[in-house]
């Protein structure tokens, strides 16, 4: 058996961060941080949560792990595949200048977001910038 250890997880202090928070907790922001960022329907208003962290509290230490994510959905290519009608796949392609823009942000020497995760996200437009 390990050590027990306990841990205390308090409020945010702030109305800005209580903000926040409440924009980026959730199953479904969960889902699009796990997928690093999504084109499905059925995750839209997530999205728009995640673009509202950035168009209000772009400065929060927060908003970079947001960047992250939308950076390398937006550095891959996505296929929508609707199933209906003569056209039923749709490509949407990489979107280089803004995935690059947000990725740089997003793994600033002065951001939080983990060293993994910077590495990732480089490695992600560098092989969509290589046509890979």
């Amino acid at each position: 058996m390990s050590n027990v250890t306990t841990v205390r997880v308090r409020y945010p202090t702030t109305a800005k961060e209580q903000d926040i928070a409440e924009l980026l907790m959730g199953d479904e922001q969960g889902a699009l941080f796990w997928l690093l960022g999504s084109e499905s329907e059925s995750l839209a208003n997530d999205r728009s949560a995640f673009d509202e962290v950035l168009a209000k509290h772009g400065d929060h230490p927060l908003a970079n792990y947001v960047r992250l994510a939308r950076g390398v959905n937006l550095a891959r290519t996505y296929t929508i595949i609707s199933g209906r009608g003569p056209k039923s796949a749709e490509v949407r392609h990489p979107v280089l200048d803004e995935a690059h823009t947000l990725l740089t942000a997003a793994t600033a020497p002065t951001s939080r977001v983990d060293d993994l995760s910077k590495l990732l996200g480089l490695e992600r437009v560098e092989g969509a910038a290589q046509g890979r």
